[in-house]
């Protein structure tokens, strides 16, 4: 949460002193710098006819208040979804220590939400896409066989980056979980095909682009 002020000075002057008695305070207001105003031109003499601005060198707060106004704000912002984790190492960065590059918990975490079952998040949407009941069912055996082979591997993934402790390499760290992450993802392609095959091309067009598609893997 964040509060948001515009010219909060010139509001205070007026909120103190009233329009009609204003010290000046808040925006500075420049001087008006128009001294003459043409207002037409004189053929038989060949000369414009010009007329004295009688406000010259004034500013518009004397007369009309806050020229600049006051405004106040109450700014909110919520972030939905989980937190992304970076999954590159900074080379400057010593390895395990996560201020600027990622422990290996947080790898094995990473990895381990880059194989969610994105069958589980169609499912969620069988009312507004209008999925039959013989196409949840069909849906939640793909959904448990994808769970059954990929949740062994998150968990391997877990296990192997506690064990590495703090002291490992988060280079070596990607390059040892790749295969493991790339058989997963692999499952949840052939995971997505089924689903296509079995959702009307109509409600597959209108599922999610994210869903369409494993995430990539320790490159990101």
């Amino acid at each position: 949460m964040s509060l948001l002020t515009v010219n909060l000075l010139g509001g205070l002057d007026e909120w103190l002193h009233g329009g009609a008695h204003l010290h000046g305070w808040g925006y500075a207001t420049a001087p008006d710098p128009v001294l003459l105003y043409a207002r037409g031109f004189d053929p038989a003499t060949n000369r414009f006819r010009y007329e004295v601005n009688g406000r010259f060198g004034t500013t518009a707060s004397a007369s009309s208040g806050v020229t600049v106004p006051f405004q106040i704000a109450v700014q909110g912002h919520l972030a939905i979804g989980p937190l992304r984790l970076r999954a590159r190492p900074n080379p400057g960065a010593r390895p395990g220590l996560g201020a600027d590059g990622p422990v290996p918990q947080d790898v094995g975490a990473r990895f381990a939400e880059l194989l969610a079952n994105p069958v589980v998040v169609i499912l969620g949407l069988r009312d507004s896409l209008g999925f039959s009941s013989e196409q949840v069912a069909r849906l939640q055996v793909v959904s448990d066989s994808l769970d059954a082979g990929n949740r062994p591997i998150a968990d391997s993934l877990q296990v192997e980056a506690q064990r590495a402790g703090d002291g490992v390499d988060p280079t070596a760290l990607l390059r040892r979980f790749g295969p493991k992450l790339t058989e997963g993802q692999e499952n949840i392609r052939r995971a997505l095909e089924r689903a296509r095959a079995i959702l009307t091309a109509e409600q597959w067009s209108k599922l999610p682009d994210a869903l369409k598609s494993p995430a990539r893997g320790a490159s990101d």
